[in-house]
């Protein structure tokens, strides 16, 4: 993590946190640089420090080789450096009623245990997300900080783990709110665990009386679509200038590092034998793809980094 602070002779008046994360585009593995904890002192505000923050920010992220920048963020701010909407947000949600609560035969439950389960949890994560666009790849076990944080900035959560014959066949996350039930992860080692998932997630919310279950999952995933037998409401939303943003930070180096998984794309559409160029320029710079027998190969051209004004 990368802190940048503003002072204002001896006092801290805001602040940003560079969060040093790797993310997946297919195959490619991509230096991200996510924004948060942006805050500025409560009597120094709206004066420009959050903006000098982040003007802070970028040279900082172009300078140490990122290769994107992705935040969650309030509307109508972080447009002025080049932010996007980047990020849908699925939501799946039914009525608990309708779930079978008995746990199937062969399986029982247990609490998240992250010095007994973590290595194994981290495997089916990886298998899971493998060429999901922009998932997070997780640092090893030993590093890795555990199921921690919700669905919401300051909503903590918890996880329980489905086994199979002393190996952990799937897991599930929800937040801890004893109002409502909002599940934020799901992963499996076979679509066979599923009804046990199921039956766990209706049991945890028949207990907090809740009749709705929500889950933040997109509608493609395995668990998604073994859902759809209980009759689920499913809406993403795409934000217009706000929540999940991203830019390129490095125009050139992150084609270049994406060029393989360009390549596997091309190869399994309809433009496999094709040969042709692209040119791609923006403020960032300008790049060529020339993409030929099944493979993408970048021609950089003069990539330049232009700060908001």
């Amino acid at each position: 993590m990368t802190v940048v602070d503003l002072y204002q002779r001896a006092e801290k008046v805001s602040w940003i946190y560079i969060n040093h994360l790797v993310m997946r585009v297919g195959e490619a593995r991509l230096r991200v640089g996510g924004i948060g904890g942006v805050g500025t002192a409560k009597e120094h505000r709206h004066k420009g420090y959050s903006t000098l923050c982040m003007l802070k920010c970028m040279e900082v992220m172009e300078t140490d080789g990122f290769h994107l920048t992705a935040l969650f963020g309030i509307p109508n701010f972080y447009h002025r450096w080049g932010y996007a909407q980047a990020i849908a947000e699925p939501r799946l949600t039914f009525r608990t009623g309708a779930l079978p609560a008995a746990l199937p035969a062969g399986y029982r439950v247990a609490r998240f245990d992250r010095n007994r389960h973590a290595a194994q949890v981290l495997s089916l994560y990886a298998a899971n997300e493998a060429l999901r666009p922009l998932s997070v790849v997780r640092p090893p076990a030993k590093h890795w900080r555990g199921f921690w944080l919700g669905s919401w900035w300051f909503r903590r959560s918890k996880a329980f783990v489905v086994l199979r014959g002393g190996r952990v066949a799937g897991y599930a996350v929800n937040d801890q709110d004893r109002k409502a039930m909002i599940v934020t992860e799901v992963g499996y080692r076979d679509p066979g665990v599923f009804p046990a998932i199921v039956a766990e997630l209706a049991r945890r919310a028949k207990s907090r009386r809740v009749e709705e279950m929500t889950i933040h999952m997109p509608p493609d995933h395995a668990y998604a679509r073994y859902l759809r037998r209980f009759a689920v409401d499913a809406v993403i939303h795409w934000w217009r200038n706000g929540d999940g943003m991203a830019r390129i930070v490095l125009l050139d180096k992150t084609f270049r590092d994406c060029a393989g998984e360009l390549g596997r794309r091309l190869r399994n559409s309809a433009l496999a034998r094709a040969r042709f160029a692209i040119r791609i320029r923006n403020e960032l710079g300008e790049v060529r793809l020339a993409a030929g027998g099944g493979r993408v190969r970048v021609i950089p051209g003069a990539s330049r980094f232009r700060r908001a004004s």
